[in-house]
């Protein structure tokens, strides 16, 4: 029998919500009414590395995200999160992230870097994740960094 960690891809459908304190959001929409939770649906795609007997193994995850459906609206956001895994389904990463906000005349990119950690409940051929984020960006012409606070979960199969 060996120890070593087959690896699993955990591609699939999420679904969660950001936070962002303050009236962050609602500045760089021109809204300051808007509220600062906003839903986010995508998909992650990722690769997980084999590392042998020790129980970890390295992961690399993209996760693109559409968010703000809840408040009527589009703002596109892409991670990429390089970390660890242990062979019960915990983990921990971080990356880049990219996003897209703002108005139509006034379009507002925002770039920063995005921790995570989380774990995966195996059900039979099911995969469930809970992962919790937090990251620091900029968006252009903006003097202030924003605080992003995430929750997500979704569903993968093997």
């Amino acid at each position: 029998q060996t120890d070593e960690i087959v690896p699993v891809k955990l591609n699939g459908f999420r679904i969660g919500l950001t936070y962002i304190p303050g009236n962050e959001l609602g500045r760089a929409l021109g809204d300051p009414s808007i509220t600062p939770i906003i839903s986010q649906f995508g998909w992650q795609f990722e690769r997980q590395f084999p590392a042998g007997k020790a129980g970890l193994s390295a992961v690399v995850e993209v996760l693109p995200l559409i968010g703000g459906m809840n408040i009527g609206r589009f703002i596109p956001s892409t991670a990429v999160l390089i970390g660890i895994r242990t062979k019960k389904g915990y983990e921990l990463g971080a990356g880049p992230q990219i996003s897209l906000a703002g108005t139509e005349d006034n379009p507002r990119f925002g770039a920063g870097m995005l921790f995570g950690a989380g774990m995966t409940k195996k059900i039979g051929n099911l995969y469930i994740p809970m992962n919790f984020a937090i990251g620091q960006g900029k968006a252009t012409g903006d003097e202030k960094s924003g605080l992003r606070l995430s929750l997500l979960t979704g569903f993968a199969f093997k």
